[in-house]
């Protein structure tokens, strides 16, 4: 007993030891002065929704980041790239793995395995302790040289940060931080603005933290203002010189009847041979149509695909026509790349789905495929009726 309580004992004197030098440290800390940044004109900053307009200057203290004198919970702060761990990781202690065993000085051979690995172990942890004391005690943990740089960075580019009531804070990259200042400066109602700011992709902010912000934001002459000037300053988008409403009364009535035309003998096709799709899609099937389906069915995929690219590009310019693919619907303003896209993404597939014709999954496959194309191509024939009327 006396020897339990003798090491209890010693195990509480360390641990206050160690809480008392902890707590040193960071009373040391607090007192130290916080390293100043150059003032920032640029960039938007809504901390616990008050706008505070710039300058803005970034500044450290070990472990803390402020920006105009207001605490940034790194911890909180969400940037792509950047971990949860803050910046404090990359100065936090590895020591190096020695995992050879030592050679003996008198025999000059290498000891067993057992004892290699009992003795490398105690002496490693033993090396680690030690270096991690030396390193404490010599490398006091400071914050990432680039972490204000990064900062700073983001904020030259005017990006916006918003800091919530609970410290949870996110950079508004740039070309998202007009939208986002729009939204907020607008009289629309809480409940409309809140749906419109996570519509913005920011899958990380809960509703409730958009709706606490919107309530709780007030707007200003001098943010409006601000936020007039950097839109003036972006060149627009320009838009394609064409748009459908002005096409010619002959090319509309031509897309309407090639579609319809196109349409209807593709259903006919399909409704005159349609697979088993009970069957397992491993199965091999070459007997009858099965394979002349397949090529019937690829060749509309192609005719149909190479149609709505022509109508897509005819009617991009349109205020009324909506890109339905969404990986294409990026590509609009450059109708070459969206040419290449689209051409490129059909006779890959096409050709999988000929490399695969005798197999069922690839027949039912096709037929499905050229189903869809077929509604594509109907609804271009509605889409050019609209304007004859």
């Amino acid at each position: 007993m006396l020897v339990y309580a003798i090491t209890l004992g010693l195990m509480i004197g360390a641990a206050g030891s160690s809480a008392a030098d902890r707590d040193a440290r960071e009373e040391a800390l607090a007192d130290a002065p916080i390293i100043w940044g150059v003032p920032i004109d640029s960039g938007f900053l809504i901390f616990k929704g008050n706008y505070l307009p710039a300058p803005y200057v970034v500044g450290t203290r070990g472990d803390e980041l402020f920006i105009n004198d207001l605490p940034i919970k790194t911890e909180h702060l969400y940037m792509r790239g950047w971990g949860p761990g803050g910046f404090r990781s990359r100065w936090r202690y590895e020591p190096r793995d020695e995992t050879r065993g030592p050679r003996s000085q008198d025999s000059g051979e290498t000891p067993s395995k057992e004892a290699g690995e009992t003795s490398g172990r105690g002496a490693r942890e033993t090396r680690r302790e030690s270096s991690r004391e030396e390193f404490e005690r010599r490398e006091p943990p400071r914050p990432l040289p680039n972490y204000t740089a990064r900062v700073e960075r983001q904020l030259e580019n005017q990006a916006l940060l918003i800091v919530f009531n609970d410290d949870r804070a996110v950079f508004v990259p740039n070309g998202f931080e007009v939208k986002t200042l729009e939204i907020l400066l607008g009289g629309e109602p809480r409940d409309e603005k809140t749906q419109a700011l996570r519509k913005l992709g920011f899958d990380t902010i809960e509703s409730a933290r958009w709706h606490e912000l919107t309530g709780a934001f007030q707007p200003s002459a001098e943010l409006a203002a601000r936020v007039e000037k950097l839109k003036a300053s972006r060149p627009v988008p320009a838009r394609h010189p064409v748009p459908a409403t002005e096409l010619s009364k002959s090319l509309r009535y031509s897309i309407t009847v090639i579609g319809i035309v196109l349409g209807v003998v593709a259903l006919g096709s399909l409704l005159s041979s349609r697979p088993d799709s009970r069957a397992p899609w491993r199965e091999i099937d070459t007997s009858g149509d099965s394979i002349p389906m397949v090529i019937r069915n690829v060749a509309f995929v192609i005719v149909l695909s190479f149609f709505d690219l022509a109508c897509t590009l005819l009617a991009r310019g349109s205020d009324g026509f909506v890109e339905i693919n969404p990986l294409g619907s990026g590509l609009l303003e450059d109708p070459i790349m969206l040419a290449a896209f689209k051409v490129s993404s059909l006779l890959l597939g096409c050709g999988i789905l000929l490399s695969l014709r005798r197999y069922r999954g690839a027949q039912i496959a096709s037929w499905w495929l050229c189903l869809v194309c077929t509604i594509l191509t109907f609804r271009w024939a509605t889409y050019g009726s609209l304007f004859l009327v």
